[in-house]
């Protein structure tokens, strides 16, 4: 009897070795096929433009919809293997808030595109855009991937800043009439090889947090490492400044608070975000200099851009943030000053720019309340939205609020379709003739707004779960990053997308990115979580 046990426990233990190779195998497979996947997308896809500027939007989409199709094909038969293998050794399905919220904004894309009147433009998407249901679906599909076979995300970071690195410097030579190569169709709305600058725009603004976060923390902490990233964040910050959408200044200011705010629990972290600030000082300068040496060269430019890029005030900046260096590295050397006394000072700036914002809607509630009682100036400008203010802004967000409320009870439910916005406004005649007021023959496909794009699109049941992504990305990756640095780098890039969205779109540029970013700081939970569970 005792020969027979030892015989069942040793049958039993090469089984469970048996099954441990099938899962290592089917991971390993599963690996090699997510890692090409990030090689095309971070890699090939920002340069992929056959045609040039012509019909750029739709060839970058037809490479992003063929590379998913093909790398979740191959994924499909590997991934339900693995979920076949763990149920039958009874392993335990971690399933964060996060994953929820997904797979909950996935079935609402689905239940949205079932109930649409328009199956064919919710499929693939308004023309042009292609933010349809399969898009959707594929922005889920890339976070559960990247969250669950994604390692060393340090080495796909630094694929991200290599490749941006020669995208914005594109777009900055583009921006200051240099063209090193031939794009077709090229004008001042294009720029590098990304299209439109709004597009370009959203590329910058989700990407270039991550060499502001590498060389603020410990993540490449060596004199050359530093040396690269100051050239790369140098170039960053010039690009940024004068690509052309204003949007980015509020990308911009996103980034830059969003790291301040972090950068209290450490001495040498605030002074590192005063590197920052001197780094762009030093950027507003050099193309100060430049517009001087060259002034015929710059061949687009918003009145933001042009005001800061002055010497005068490039000059400012820079002498405030050397003295705050200089004055804080002293400090902390010779008086032993503690970053904890420090913290009143974040709490002060957080507290003035919350402050600024209650302030702001104050003025806006009571500019809007009674327009026709108060006199017109630079104020009631600034704060009365109209259809010309904020570029448009105010048009587009009335027509997407307008929609939404004459919307039925089962559209405001499940919204009248992934990315049925433009069927929709354009089907009610009173929205539709504002619209043509405005924009004349130039197509609304977006409330440039995403959250409330997403609204009109998939409803209630849409925008609720795909809000509580982000959120719940961003505080997770918040705590996981006070141990483990690389988790802060998805959760200030999330950041930085979500308030420029606020007045910008999803489209095939960032979208598929900002998910890949979401799900490699959902990574580094779960490999942390899996290590605990293994020692437990």
């Amino acid at each position: 009897m005792k020969i027979q046990g030892q015989r069942t426990g040793n049958k039993n233990k090469g089984e469970q070795e048996r099954w441990k190779e099938w899962i290592n195998s089917v991971g390993n497979y599963a690996k090699t096929v997510t890692y090409a996947y990030l090689i095309f997308i971070i890699a090939v896809f920002p340069f992929y433009a056959p045609k040039g500027y012509v019909e750029i939007g739709i060839h970058k989409f037809y490479f992003f919809k063929m590379v998913g199709l093909v790398c979740f094909g191959m994924l499909v038969p590997a991934v339900l293997l693995l979920l076949f293998m763990k149920w039958r050794r009874k392993e335990h399905f971690r399933c964060s808030v996060t994953d929820k919220a997904m797979l909950l904004y996935g079935v609402a894309v689905f239940l949205s595109f079932v109930c649409t009147e328009w199956k064919e433009e919710a499929l693939w998407g308004t023309e042009g855009w292609y933010m349809g249901a399969v898009s959707q679906l594929m922005f889920v599909a890339i976070y559960f991937v990247i969250s669950r076979f994604v390692e060393n995300e340090k080495v796909w970071y630094s694929l991200f800043l290599m490749v941006s690195s020669c995208v914005f410097l594109l777009g900055l030579l583009n921006r200051f009439s240099i063209y090193p190569f031939e794009m077709k169709g090229a004008n001042p709305i294009f720029i590098s090889t990304l299209g439109n600058i709004n597009w370009f725009c959203s590329y910058w603004m989700v990407l270039l947090p991550i060499g502001l976060v590498f060389y603020w923390s410990d993540i490449g902490d060596t004199v050359l490492i530093k040396a690269g990233l100051m050239l790369y964040i140098i170039v960053g910050f010039m690009t940024g400044i004068v690509q052309g959408s204003s949007s980015g200044f509020l990308a911009l200011g996103t980034m830059i608070f969003a790291i301040f705010c972090l950068s209290f629990r450490k001495e040498n972290r605030l002074l590192r975000w005063f590197e920052l600030m001197i780094l762009f000082a030093v950027s507003v300068l050099v193309i100060s200099v430049l517009k001087s040496l060259f002034p015929e060269s710059m061949n687009y430019q918003n009145t933001i851009a042009e005001k800061i890029t002055e010497y005068s005030f490039g000059v400012l900046l820079l002498s405030v943030f050397v003295v705050c260096y200089t004055v804080l590295r002293y400090w902390i050397k010779h008086k032993e000053l503690k970053i904890e006394k420090l913290v009143i000072l974040r709490n002060i700036v957080a507290g003035i720019v919350l402050l600024a914002a209650v302030v702001v809607g104050i003025l806006v509630v009571y500019y809007n309340s009674m327009p026709e009682t108060i006199e017109n100036s630079r104020l009631t400008d600034a704060f009365i939205i109209d259809s010309d203010w904020g570029n448009s802004r105010g048009a587009t967000w009335t027509a997407g609020v307008e929609a939404f409320a004459t919307m039925t009870f089962r559209e405001k439910m499940v919204g009248v379709g992934p990315d049925c916005f433009y069927r929709y406004v354009y089907s009610e005649w009173e929205i539709a003739t504002e619209l043509y007021n405005v924009f004349g023959d130039a197509r609304l496909t977006n409330a440039h707004n995403e959250w409330l794009t997403t609204l009109v699109n998939l409803g209630i049941c849409g925008v609720l779960p795909y809000i509580t992504v982000f959120i719940t990305a961003v505080f997770r990756q918040l705590k996981e990053g006070k141990k483990h640095e690389p988790a802060l780098v998805s959760a200030v890039c999330i950041i930085t997308y979500t308030i420029h969205n606020m007045v910008s779109f999803q489209q095939v540029i960032c979208t598929p990115v900002v998910f890949i970013l979401i799900g490699m700081g959902e990574s580094v939970i779960c490999r942390k979580l899996s290590k605990n569970v293994e020692k437990n």
